[in-house]
């Protein structure tokens, strides 16, 4: 099971983790997310935020932890400064948003980049130059070559 934490909610990273074990009624996850890295309402500097997040693998709470929206900069001043490495990043990927620096980069950081909308985003497959992937050519012929739907 995989939960994530609001950087909204990250000045107490246990308490948000707690509530969160108590609506999924669970006494563990296998990954905790810091979902996006600023938020407009409050943003905590990343070096007070991770050790939280490496506090909750060493009380044994969570068996692993990452982050979801970060690019190379941020990427890269956390990796500076942790002791647990994130094991993963959830970024958007798709055929119309590959990332391929940000994934190569990711790859070479034994860092696992996990997609969120792979078929684009949910309001009618659209990305956002309203491009609807499930009519795009290359997706269609490759669909038809391997016998799959285009999603």
């Amino acid at each position: 099971m995989t939960t994530k934490c609001w950087p909204n909610r990250a000045d107490d990273v246990e308490k948000a983790f707690m509530e969160s074990l108590e609506k999924l009624g669970l006494e563990y996850v296998d990954l905790y997310l810091l979902h996006w890295p600023h938020h407009e309402e409050k943003t905590l500097p990343l070096h007070k935020v991770w050790p939280q997040f490496e506090a909750l693998v060493k009380k044994g709470l969570v068996k692993s932890i990452g982050v979801s929206n970060m690019g190379f900069q941020l990427l890269a001043d956390l990796l500076l400064y942790a002791e647990i490495k994130p094991v993963c990043n959830q970024i958007e990927l798709h055929p119309l948003n590959p990332q391929v620096e940000l994934v190569r980069y990711l790859k070479d950081q034994n860092i696992l980049p996990v997609a969120y909308c792979p078929i684009v985003r949910p309001t009618g497959g659209r990305d956002a130059e309203g491009q609807d992937l499930v009519k795009n050519e290359l997706i269609l012929s490759l669909a038809d070559k391997y016998k799959k739907s285009p999603v």
